[in-house]
């Protein structure tokens, strides 16, 4: 059924296209690069761009990922694009293509990640049991509170707010290595008190 509407959305998504490059209403992706050269600052010139840029595109990503990532392509590699003639360089169809193609890239690795990575989810936390009754949460917390501040800190941000080491590394200023140490001096220090 998906598959199907996928095949519906596709030929429309398809029909639209042609019809506005015959229009002409995408224009060239060659003349939208030179007025964007001869006209960096312009927003219509820069919608433009970016409309030849999807309309050029399409029919090499629009069928190896989904429309948003599609979509995330275009704005990303449009921007790269973009600062790169802003900031002078000569720019064309191929590095457009080659800054489409790191982006497809980068696109892929991440999404392999996550895959890899389903328990670090958005969403997920894998360190608190959401079934526990709050009491329980209460009376942990004020037994945690003899514990140091940085290292009371530390269990709250990973227990109880679901964060990374990388995450609370980054709140506290402190590195990962040093995180992760003083979690672990903390667990030990709660073991030994109980």
């Amino acid at each position: 059924m998906a598959s199907n509407q996928f095949q519906i959305l596709n030929e429309v998504t398809t029909k639209f296209v042609v019809k506005q490059v015959k229009k002409g209403s995408f224009g060239n992706l060659s003349e939208n690069l030179e007025k964007l050269k001869a006209n960096p600052y312009n927003r219509l010139i820069q919608k433009n761009f970016i409309k030849s840029v999807w309309s050029h595109l399409r029919s090499y990503y629009s069928n190896k990922v989904s429309f948003d990532d599609f979509e995330s392509i275009i704005q990303d590699t449009s921007l790269k694009v973009i600062t790169k003639i802003i900031s002078g360089e000569n720019i064309t169809e191929g590095i457009i293509r080659n800054c489409a193609s790191s982006t497809y890239k980068d696109l892929l690795k991440f999404n392999n990640a996550k895959k890899r990575n389903k328990n670090n989810a958005i969403g997920y936390n894998p360190s608190c049991e959401h079934l526990d009754a709050p009491i329980e949460h209460k009376e942990l917390l004020e037994i945690m509170k003899i514990l140091p501040k940085d290292q009371f800190q530390i269990l709250d941000e990973y227990y109880f707010k679901g964060s990374t080491f990388q995450k609370i590394s980054n709140l506290t200023g402190k590195s990962v290595s040093t995180i992760h140490r003083d979690h672990k001096k903390s667990l030990n220090m709660l073991k030994k008190l109980f």
